[in-house]
């Protein structure tokens, strides 16, 4: 089993637009570097998860999909590179919004 001390759990109750507080959501955030077993172990919780009953949605990691979209890294000015990373945070925090919302508005386990 990987070692799981790099967790941290967060719950999070949000609000619709009419400002009423909809479901309770619990985030799992997973960090460590490449090939640490992090995508391994998020498989198993979101398994372990599901099996039991509660829904789970998994946010994309920006980076990745940053990286697989042709986006590089590879000889940018140290200004561009402020830029890129502002950019990734923006959208990483924008899908990690929208599925938290998405999760609040889903009304239960399943």
């Amino acid at each position: 089993m990987p070692d799981l001390s790099h967790q941290v759990f967060r719950r999070q109750s949000t609000t619709d637009q009419s400002g009423n507080t909809c479901q309770t959501v619990w985030k799992v955030v997973l960090t460590g570097g490449p090939c640490a077993g992090k995508t391994t172990i998020l498989h198993t919780i979101a398994n372990r998860f599901t099996n039991h009953g509660i829904k789970v949605f998994t946010v994309p990691e920006v980076a990745t999909q940053l990286i697989n979209g042709g986006v590089s890294w590879n000889g940018i000015s140290e200004e561009q590179a402020f830029g890129y990373q502002t950019a990734l945070l923006e959208m990483q925090l924008q899908q990690e919004k929208a599925f938290s919302d998405i999760a609040a508005l889903h009304g239960g386990p399943r």
